[in-house]
């Protein structure tokens, strides 16, 4: 899950990067989806770093709240700005509008999902037993058959 929550992060970081989400406040998202890769990875290592990870993590989800209360306001703004100003002749170019109201909530979300991946970790830190293991026995060696009546009876 951790590894998953890398690659989200990695991919929410290359998308903001090819949509020019580079601009003084928008560079928030980017630094978040950064932090949110290099967090979920460190996630893997010792506990001390889950823990590190975890407060990064929680960082991250609150970036992506925040980012969520920008994109609603500057988005209630667009629209108030688009209906004062409509005109039917007028031709708006393709890409201008609202930017889009849920779309910091993949960083939200997706730390909360390596947050809960890291919880599960350090709350059952013991790997898995190494080897061949025997398979339990599927009768308990203290059971004992009912003796055999027949199919009479």
């Amino acid at each position: 899950m951790l590894v998953w929550s890398a690659v989200s992060f990695f991919v929410l970081l290359l998308e903001l990067l090819l949509t020019n989400h580079t601009e003084e406040p928008q560079l928030v998202g980017v630094i978040a989806a950064l932090a949110g890769t290099i967090a979920a990875i460190a996630g893997l290592g010792p506990p001390a770093l889950r823990r590190a990870a975890l407060v990064a993590l929680s960082l991250v989800a609150l970036a992506g709240v925040a980012g969520t209360l920008v994109h609603w306001r500057e988005g209630a703004e667009e629209r108030a700005e688009y209906a004062y100003e409509y005109d039917e002749d007028e031709v708006y170019e393709e890409g201008e509008g609202a930017p889009p109201p849920l779309a910091p909530l993949g960083l939200a979300g997706t730390a909360l999902l390596a947050g809960l991946a890291i919880l599960a970790g350090i709350a059952d830190p013991s790997p898995p037993p190494l080897g061949r293991q025997s398979p339990p026995p599927l009768v308990s060696p203290a059971f004992t058959p009912p003796p055999y009546l027949g199919p009479w009876r």
